[in-house]
């Protein structure tokens, strides 16, 4: 009796532990899912606006110029790259390192290293790191 109980035991523990995995699994597969349909979105609305821009400056008559096509193949690979670096939880936001910083202040020289130095609001001196932030300077 006790060595069924025992099996009991096991077997319902090995079902739960099985049943629990498959969870975990249908879960990676639907954020997958969700991750090739906003590239897919993405790809498509790039091509759309490509397409449109190039009608709109056939019908006017004018050719398109290879500097309009790359920034709109551009546009559209940053777009696939914003999509392509989100993960299931974590939303990254595509911010180039000059928008980052909105008021810079009025430019006073430049440093050993080639940086542009700044002067703040309040005085400081500081330059743009290469994430996008201020760093002051003593």
């Amino acid at each position: 009796m006790k060595t069924i109980f025992k099996l009991l035991i096991v077997l319902i523990m090995f079902g739960a532990g099985t049943q629990a995995n498959y969870a975990q699994k249908t879960k990676k597969k639907a954020t997958k899912t969700r991750v090739v349909k906003k590239k897919k979105k993405a790809t498509s609305k790039a091509k759309k606006i490509t397409a449109k821009k190039t009608t709109k400056a056939k019908a006017k008559g004018k050719s398109v110029s290879k500097s309009k096509k790359t920034a709109v193949k551009s546009k559209a690979t940053k777009t696939k790259k914003a999509v392509n670096g989100r993960k299931s939880k974590v939303t990254k936001k595509a911010v180039s390192s000059k928008s980052r910083v909105s008021n810079k202040g009025k430019a006073v020289g430049k440093d050993k290293k080639g940086r542009t130095i700044y002067r703040g609001p309040k005085g400081g001196k500081y330059y743009i790191n290469k994430n996008g932030n201020k760093t002051y300077v003593k």
